[in-house]
């Protein structure tokens, strides 16, 4: 008897263990729905976005009265667009298929705690609302997910490139742009650029002169992209600013306080530094965007002079002169009108008398 109850009662826990088992899998995976949202949480309550990339580096941006900045990069202006945009994407982002559920799948994909491409964790008012991984390309923009405490590898439309790990990336690169629509003047060393209605002019040495419109043109589609790759430490940053300017030009606008433009050039690199007179910072800008600005001069918006004729190139006689050869030229005429009087015969030669 014992033979048989033995053997029955291990065949019912057994049983009793697979049926637990799998109610626990049925739970999990009925609640893992794939049109349900990625992350949970009221995107537009999120104040504090972190981003770690996989060499351990990682950037924080804070939200301060609807502006986003870097507060471990000197506190400087992020690009709130790009923030914003990120944070829809994620808003926008479904939970889809689940592509793996165990523990070597999560290496594999690059999702782990300790293997991974991207960690991602949003805040709100302190209190952590979102917390995944981001790993390997699921294909166009789109990843290879896992929610923190999760085994779920899943596929979902965020790109790795879209959450960079340095400041540098999502820092507003736009902040130094001139405003070309309500430019007034530009002032440069040796000449000024002025609009007058719908006219620029250019004015040197107290002369106005009609200018190629182009080429002003031109100029201010130069200055309106013009953006920065990073800020420079505060301690260089001091030393740049004792040199003296390659370029420094002053743009007025109408509404708008006078903006002075000065650009420094580092005995090593390509890249130029800038200061802008409303900027608390030193930016470093490409030499690709300002190599024009640094040689610029007068002549390139000014319109070539019309050629001289044959006829009118001969020199200018001055007042002077005119007066002497009109004096002259009629002290001729004169003496040609007046008649030449004949000669008069000859006087016999005197002749001694004879005896």
């Amino acid at each position: 008897m014992n033979k048989i109850i033995i053997p029955a009662i291990i065949l019912l826990i057994v049983q009793i263990g697979l049926a637990i088992n799998l109610q626990l899998n049925t739970t999990r995976y009925a609640a893992f729905t794939p049109d349900a949202p990625f992350v949970s949480t009221a995107i537009k309550e999120v104040d504090q976005l972190t981003v770690v990339g996989k060499d351990g580096q990682k950037v924080r941006l804070t939200k301060e009265a609807e502006k986003w900045l870097l507060p471990d990069y000197y506190n400087a202006a992020a690009n709130s667009e790009q923030v914003q945009t990120a944070l829809d994407n994620i808003a926008k982002a479904k939970q889809g298929l689940a592509v793996a559920t165990t523990e070597s799948a999560l290496a594999r994909f690059h999702v782990a705690d300790d293997d991974f491409e991207r960690h991602v964790i949003l805040h709100s008012q302190g209190n952590k609302v979102g917390d995944f991984y981001l790993g390997s390309s699921a294909g166009l923009r789109k990843s290879h997910a896992r929610v923190a405490d999760s085994q779920e590898v899943i596929s979902v439309g965020l790109s790795t490139f879209d959450f960079e790990n340095t400041p540098e990336s999502w820092m507003d690169k736009t902040i130094v742009q001139v405003n070309k629509d309500s430019v007034q003047r530009i002032a440069f060393k040796d000449f000024t650029l002025i609009k007058h209605e719908d006219k620029w002019l250019l004015e040197q040495d107290k002369k106005q002169s009609p200018t190629l419109e182009e080429e002003v043109k031109t100029l201010l589609n130069s200055l309106h992209t013009m953006s920065v790759d990073g800020i420079i430490a505060p301690e260089e940053a001091a030393k740049i600013s004792e040199q003296t300017p390659v370029q420094e030009f002053a743009v007025t606008y109408a509404q708008k306080p006078k903006q002075t433009y000065s650009l420094f050039k580092p005995e090593e690199g390509e890249d130029y530094i800038l200061r802008v007179s409303d900027q608390e910072h030193l930016f470093k800008v490409p030499g690709w965007q300002i190599e024009d600005l640094i040689s610029i001069g007068p002549e390139k918006y000014l319109e070539a002079p019309a050629p001289q004729s044959e006829d009118s190139a001969t020199e200018e006689v001055a007042p002077e002169q005119k007066e002497d050869t009109m004096a002259e030229e009629l002290s001729q005429e004169q003496q040609a009108d007046i008649p030449v009087p004949a000669p008069l015969p000859e006087e016999p030669a005197d002749t001694e008398p004879t005896e």
